[in-house]
C-alpha cells in the first residue's frame, strides 16, 4: 500500500472514532463504559499504526538512499562488469578499455574492440 493512501485511511478511521467517540457519551452509562473501553484500545490500536507509518517513511527513505549509493558506486566501479538475469542471460555489459567501444544493449554485437 502506498504510503499517502495509508496516511489517508488514518485519517479516515481518526474522523471516525472522534464520530463514534461522541456518539458513546449519547448513551446509558453502561454502554458508555463498555464503548469506551473498545474505542480507547482502538485508538491505541490506531496510534501503534500511525508510529509505524511514521517508521516505515523513514525506513524507506534510508533504503533510497541506500541504494542510490550503491547505484553510484556500480556505475562508476574501476572495473569492468555485466548484469545478468535470474536465468544468467546478460541485461547490461560494461567493459572500461580504453581502445574498446560499448553500445548498451543486450545484444553481443554491440561490444567491439
Amino acid at each position: 500500500m502506498d504510503v499517502d493512501k495509508f496516511a489517508q485511511k488514518v485519517e479516515f478511521i481518526n474522523r471516525r472514532l472522534a464520530v463514534l467517540q461522541q456518539l458513546v457519551r449519547e448513551l446509558p452509562a453502561k454502554q458508555q463504559e463498555l464503548l469506551g473501553f473498545g474505542l480507547k484500545e482502538f485508538s491505541t490500536a490506531l496510534k501503534e499504526l500511525q508510529m509505524a507509518e511514521h517508521e516505515l517513511v523513514a525506513v524507506r527513505q534510508t533504503v533510497k538512499v541506500e541504494r542510490q549509493r550503491y547505484q553510484d558506486l556500480f556505475e562508476l566501479a574501476p572495473d569492468g562488469y555485466l548484469v545478468t538475469d535470474m536465468s544468467g542471460v546478460i541485461q547490461k555489459l560494461i567493459v572500461l578499455q580504453p581502445h574498446c567501444s560499448i553500445a548498451r544493449s543486450n545484444s553481443w554485437s554491440a561490444y567491439r574492440c
